[in-house]
C-alpha cells in the first residue's frame, strides 16, 4: 500500500508459448521467469497481493510454490495467441471484486522481462503516485533506430524518407522516441475498467535502460538474456 492505495500485482503466465516452449517455467540460469518476477514483486514495499493468472495447473502449482497466489485458472478462451492483455487484467480485477476484494491500483508484470528488479517496480510506483494527474504508467526504453533515419521504398523502387525532416540533422539534434518495453504497466483500477487501455488518459513514461528492457519472445532473446545475466552474476 502507498498513500492509502492498495496495490495488486498481476502476473500473466499462459501456457503454450511458441517462440520458446514453456518459457515461463523454463529454468533461466537456475530460476524460472515466473519465479524471478514473483521474487522481485515480493520485495516491493508497496504491493499488497501477488496474483498469477494462468490456464495451466502445472504453472499454477509452480507459481504458488514460488510465493504467489492463483485464485482461479484462466479459461482457455483467455489463453490464446489473440487474447488481449486487457481481457486478462479485467478478468482478474472482476473476479476479485466479486469476492469483495477491491484494489485502487494494479501493476502488470510480465515474466518475460528478467532484468526488471524490485527497485524498478518501486520507483515506478512512486513515480506514478507522485504524479497526481496520472491515470497510468508504462515502462519504456529509448528507440535506438530513430524514426528520422528510417526509409521507405517508393513506387519507383527508390528510397524515400519515412518522416519529412532536415537531412542534415545530426543524431544529437534529433528528438528522442520511446517504445514500451513490456516490463511494467500500472493503472488506477477504476480508470482501466472504464477505458480498458493504458494510453487513453494521462500515461506516465517510466524510462529503463536497454539491457533492463530486454523482453524474451524468441530463442535468440532467451540466449542473449541468459548470456547477459551470467555476465551480470559474475
Amino acid at each position: 500500500m502507498i498513500d492509502g492505495n492498495k496495490i495488486i500485482a498481476i502476473i500473466p503466465a499462459r501456457s503454450g508459448s511458441k517462440g520458446v516452449p514453456d518459457k515461463n517455467i523454463k529454468l533461466f540460469n537456475g530460476n524460472s521467469l515466473i519465479c524471478r518476477t514473483i521474487k522481485e514483486a515480493k520485495g516491493s514495499n508497496y504491493i499488497d497481493r501477488i496474483v498469477v493468472t494462468t490456464d495451466s495447473e502445472e504453472y499454477a502449482k509452480h507459481a504458488i510454490k514460488c510465493g504467489a497466489q492463483v485464485p482461479f485458472l484462466r479459461s482457455k478462451t483467455l489463453a490464446t495467441d489473440t487474447s488481449s492483455a486487457s481481457e486478462v487484467i479485467l478478468n482478474v480485477i472482476n473476479f476479485l471484486k466479486k469476492g469483495g476484494e477491491v484494489y485502487e491500483i494494479f501493476i502488470y508484470l510480465q515474466p518475460t522481462s528478467p532484468f526488471r528488479k524490485t527497485s524498478h517496480i518501486d520507483s515506478a510506483i512512486e513515480q506514478f503516485i507522485n504524479n497526481k494527474d496520472a491515470d497510468s504508467l508504462i515502462s519504456v526504453k529509448v528507440v535506438t533506430e530513430n524514426p528520422h533515419w528510417i526509409k521507405l521504398k517508393n513506387r519507383f523502387g527508390f528510397l524515400a524518407n519515412f518522416l519529412n525532416n532536415d537531412p542534415h540533422l545530426n543524431r544529437q539534434s534529433l528528438p528522442k522516441f520511446y517504445i514500451p518495453n513490456g516490463a511494467i504497466y500500472i493503472s488506477l483500477c477504476n480508470f482501466y475498467i472504464e477505458k480498458q487501455d493504458f494510453m487513453s488518459g494521462n500515461c506516465v513514461p517510466y524510462l529503463m535502460d536497454q539491457i533492463d528492457s530486454i523482453d524474451i519472445d524468441s530463442s535468440f532473446d532467451w540466449d542473449l538474456a541468459s548470456y547477459l545475466d551470467s555476465k551480470k552474476n559474475k
